[in-house]
């Protein structure tokens, strides 16, 4: 933790209220920012106040402790209800705990933000500005912080992991603007160089493929959700059935084999009409919830061939002739 509190209220003076799906993280950096705090100086003082707590050993966006769940509630001004139904198996009671994004180990960023402790993410611009445009405020929201989440289903644009200037991850700055008075208004940069993280280049229309992911990643939402999956890709499995379903895939295709490269790696190598799309360089050995934007677009691709072969054949892809051909 850098920094140190020297004086700790019993509550905070400004407290901004959490916004329905957003992340707890999210909430507690928009605090954070509005009492003058980093988040780790906001984790440090929570702690001094609530020595029973240890919210440095905790994932804050998912299954708090009881008593760090009546810590940020008495402390935030909130209700306990409201601390937990942010919490993702609130939200997400489905949810496999691997599919919720983590910082990737080599690079946490700035300890200030308190990084290791939290979810990892990447936004759509297109809703951000929607955000600051209508309620000057800007948060994150818990679906984008889903490894199976690569575009944003309302705008069909790709979301973004990083800023385009700095090339910092978990760039974004949730803020909410105080009064009109103090001329302090919310406005989507990056915590890092203040570039704006508002522009956007969205295609006129979305290919085919993409237009077939973003259906299939609206399908799992909606299904981890606890909601009754979309027939098309789960047939008659009910929505339990079709996560495990989706997560042995999801697991099968990200294991590393000998050579040390993730399965999906191997197929999209092996089928021409994928291979453009490897370019880079590879992490192996990577867990799937610190995989890069771009690879999880791809494992995307992937887990889609996968499954519509699977609707045509009755089988998934032959993976020992697709890799015997690599």
């Amino acid at each position: 933790m850098h920094g140190h509190v020297a004086f700790i209220p019993e509550v905070l003076p400004i407290a901004p209220p959490p916004i329905a799906g957003e992340l707890i993280s999210s909430w507690l950096l928009r605090v954070a920012l509005a009492n003058g705090l980093t988040l780790a100086q906001l984790v440090q003082g929570i702690e001094a106040r609530f020595p029973e707590v240890l919210l440095r050993r905790a994932f804050v966006d998912d299954q708090l402790s009881p008593s760090a769940r009546y810590a940020l509630a008495k402390f935030l001004r909130v209700t306990e209800k409201n601390v937990k139904a942010l919490e993702l198996g609130q939200q997400f009671p489905i949810l496999p705990s691997e599919w919720i994004l983590r910082s990737i180990d080599w690079d946490f960023g700035s300890p200030d933000r308190f990084v290791e402790g939290r979810a990892r993410y990447a936004f759509c611009p297109l809703c951000v500005q929607e955000m600051s445009r209508r309620t000057q405020t800007v948060w994150i929201r818990s679906e984008w912080a889903f490894v199976f989440q690569t575009h944003c289903n309302r705008h069909c644009t790709p979301l973004v992991e990083s800023c385009a200037v700095c090339f910092v991850e978990d760039p974004l700055l949730p803020i909410t603007s105080l009064p009109a008075s103090t001329g302090w208004l919310a406005l989507a940069s990056c915590w890092k160089c203040g570039s704006s993280l508002l522009f956007c280049d969205p295609e006129n229309s979305a290919s085919s493929m993409v237009v077939e992911i973003i259906g299939l990643e609206s399908a799992i939402l909606t299904t981890v959700a606890g909601n009754s999956p979309n027939p098309r890709w789960a047939g008659r499995l009910c929505a339990k059935a079709f996560t495990e379903k989706l997560r042995i895939l999801m697991q099968h295709l990200t294991a590393t084999t000998d050579g040390r490269v993730p399965l999906f790696v191997r197929i999209a190598d092996a089928d021409p009409r994928l291979r453009h799309y490897l370019f880079g360089r590879q992490r192996p050995g990577m867990r799937i919830e610190r995989l890069s934007w771009y690879w999880r677009f791809l494992l995307m691709i992937v887990l889609l061939r996968q499954l519509d072969s699977r609707e045509e054949t009755g089988a998934f892809y032959d993976l020992s002739t697709i890799l015997s051909t690599n």
